[in-house]
């Protein structure tokens, strides 16, 4: 079994559910006792299993599923397996609701009165948090503010450990509907619990360090070997640094990340600077996350992040054969602000602005080396265009770190003459003994390689 990550943006997953009848267990904080019909397990394709852990039987056909703003009586679903009659102990599994694998929330109300913290049942939320029924959850006592699961994977389902209310109750496998949730294999790696923050630096890019005091995240109930982990809001792993207090939060520039505990037992993979947590495999456990908000001293909180990926090498360019870098290859973390991407020459000239990098045929361009960044910007910028220079850009923006291209021709001659920008010019009084001057700077060359000269010819070439 894989135990995966308690993800805020993506949470551990640990949630398994033990058949034996479990004991009403008080909250004192919230005065609230565990509710008997449980969540146990659901997937993407909208089948959701509940099991009973009381000891009396519960008709539960009259009891509602609600993701804002969709909500269906489970008699008007699909019944799988098990009775709506649920007896004690017993499962019973309804397909036909309708399921956002990447984000959404999952409440299970026993009447209509869905605003009600006495109606909800039991809820779970994943992709993000702060779902419209959250605050009701929380206010039930059976949902942490901010927590939440990562998307259902692919192929997988959400299984509940049968104790608790967080995401950590819940792990991610192989679907085990109409079946009882198992602990089999299970892994024990456990990230446990971080206490602190979130921490806000709020003049970042100045040059002054921006580091969380030494002792300020603490870290609890653990069980496995122990690292630290920096992401960016989606998950992507910015750093896997000693401890916390060693991040300079100054130089990423603007954005929100956040630091986890890493447990984990025997191999794992996945655990790399520039890959993404949720891909992380093997026997291993997330903590909850402690967030880090960072805004840019210069007021602009535009961040073009980091890629990951490259350099690219095409050395056949020019033979008629698409050069294309494979969709996917270039990862974006840690960026903030409305994004694109753009290729420019090694001197900054901007050749395209593509969609996505696995678009462009990198053949075509001829001889030489080219750029690909990724541009965030917040409000409107200008001189984002092909032909002008990514350096005279002005508004509110920022630019990533490039991943370069280089290009070698097919036939082993690299000159390239590039690409002009400018132009057409009209003189219409020549003749008149008045000087008719292109003006300084109103043809820009891109995409060079080689010896440059300027060539002036007719209409036929000479």
């Amino acid at each position: 079994m894989t135990k995966t990550s308690n993800f805020t943006f993506f949470t551990k997953l640990f949630r398994w559910r033990k058949l034996a009848l479990l004991p009403m267990l008080l909250f004192l904080s919230f005065g609230y006792v565990q509710s008997q019909i449980v969540i146990n397990e659901f997937n993407a394709s909208g089948t959701v299993e509940f099991q009973n852990l009381g000891t009396t039987t519960v008709d539960i056909s009259s009891y509602w599923l609600c993701d804002f703003p969709a909500y269906t009586q489970l008699s008007n679903l699909t019944l799988e397996c098990g009775s709506l009659n649920l007896a004690a102990g017993e499962i019973a599994a309804v397909s036909g609701w309708t399921i956002n694998a990447a984000d959404a929330e999952l409440g299970l109300y026993s009447t209509g009165s869905f605003g009600s913290s006495s109606a909800i049942v039991d809820y779970v939320e994943w992709g993000s948090t702060g779902h419209p029924r959250a605050n009701v959850a929380i206010q039930a006592g059976i949902w942490t503010s901010g927590d939440f699961l990562p998307a259902i994977p692919s192929g997988q389902s959400y299984a509940y450990d049968g104790d608790g209310d967080s995401s950590s109750d819940f792990t991610a496998d192989a679907p085990t509907l109409c079946a009882e949730n198992t602990t089999t294999g299970a892994c024990a790696a456990d990230g446990g619990t971080l206490t602190g923050g979130p921490f806000t630096f709020n003049q970042v890019g100045d040059g002054v360090p921006d580091n969380i005091p030494a002792g300020s995240i603490t870290s609890t109930n653990t069980n496995g070997d122990l690292a630290w982990v920096v992401t960016d809001a989606n998950g992507y792993i910015l750093g896997l640094p000693p401890m916390p207090s060693a991040v300079d939060f100054d130089t990423p520039g603007a954005g929100n990340c956040l630091i986890w505990r890493l447990a984990s037992i025997g191999d794992i993979t996945g655990a790399e600077v520039g890959l993404n947590a949720n891909d992380i495999q093997g026997c291993f456990s997330l903590s909850n996350p402690v967030e880090v908000i960072r805004t840019n001293a210069n007021g602009c909180d535009a961040n073009g992040g980091e890629l990951f990926g490259g350099p690219f090498t095409f050395d056949q360019v020019g033979d008629g054969n698409p050069d294309m870098i494979p969709a996917g290859s270039i990862t974006s973390a840690n960026t903030n602000g409305d994004l694109a991407w753009v290729v420019t020459d090694a001197n900054g000239y901007i050749l395209g602005l593509p969609p996505m990098p696995g678009v462009v045929d990198f053949d075509t361009p001829g001889a030489g080396n080219c750029l690909i960044w990724r541009l965030a910007s917040i409000g409107d910028i200008t001189g984002a265009e092909v032909g002008l220079n990514a350096n005279d850009i002005q508004g509110c923006f920022s630019l990533s770190n490039p991943v370069e291209v280089i290009r070698t021709n097919a036939n082993g001659c690299d000159a390239n003459g590039g690409e002009l920008f400018g132009g057409p010019f009209t003189f219409d009084q020549v003749g008149d003994g008045n000087p008719d001057m292109i003006p300084a700077g109103s043809i820009t060359s891109a995409n060079t390689n080689g010896d440059l000269a300027w060539v002036v010819t007719d209409a036929n070439g000479y």
